[in-house]
């Protein structure tokens, strides 16, 4: 009897000391130590469920900041650059830089409802023979041309422009250049031009 009174006054003893304890302004209760009273199991003693000041709680983590996205270039804007893809020499297939570029058009041209056709024209430089360039400045127009309609629903055409690198050159490069510095001034005659039928 005396073994169970003398337990029963400590258990009496540590719920006084928590129950001290818990009147004040902490969450979870504490004992004359400031030590956080635990269950057998380990879990808090809590007296409120406000995480903020508890010991025990769970730390609330701050909402993520949402940051906007710039809305797109009103495609009335868009330029002829921002409308030109460009390809490395011999090369009809797609940069990373190039995609960018499509990725920016497709997004003026979903934000506006007045588009009704791309036009897809594509070109080549002075370099090269003649049907080799009509080959390839087709292959560049279907690439731009397969990449759009991958991603917007607009109907589009694939205009073949034969050999226009030397008759339609965007560039002035002197004949006098050593090929590597030839082909770095010829880079804009590589190119495809997208063009957008639009009501206003």
């Amino acid at each position: 009897m005396n073994i169970r009174f003398a337990c029963a006054a400590l258990v009496a003893l540590s719920c006084s000391s928590a129950a001290l304890a818990a009147s004040s302004a902490h969450d979870s209760a504490l004992t004359k130590t400031k030590n956080v009273v635990v269950t057998e199991r380990g879990d808090c003693v809590l007296t409120k469920w406000m995480n903020s000041s508890n010991p025990c709680g769970t730390k609330v983590e701050e909402p993520k900041k949402v940051v906007k996205k710039a809305a797109p270039a009103p495609v009335e804007s868009l330029t002829n650059d921002q409308r030109s893809i460009y390809f490395d020499l011999n090369s009809a297939t797609l940069t990373l830089d190039s995609q960018a570029k499509l990725d920016a058009l497709v997004a003026a041209v979903k934000a506006s409802t007045g588009v009704k056709k791309a036009t897809v024209i594509g070109y080549a430089d002075a370099l090269g023979k003649s049907d080799h360039n009509v080959d390839l400045s087709k292959r560049r127009a279907g690439a731009v041309q397969n990449y759009l309609a991958s991603r917007i629903n607009i109907p589009t055409s694939t205009s073949l422009v034969e050999g226009k690198g030397a008759t339609d050159s965007v560039t002035n490069c002197p004949s006098s250049l050593k090929r590597p510095e030839l082909v770095k001034c010829l880079a804009k005659d590589r190119r495809v031009e997208i063009e957008l039928d639009y009501s206003k």
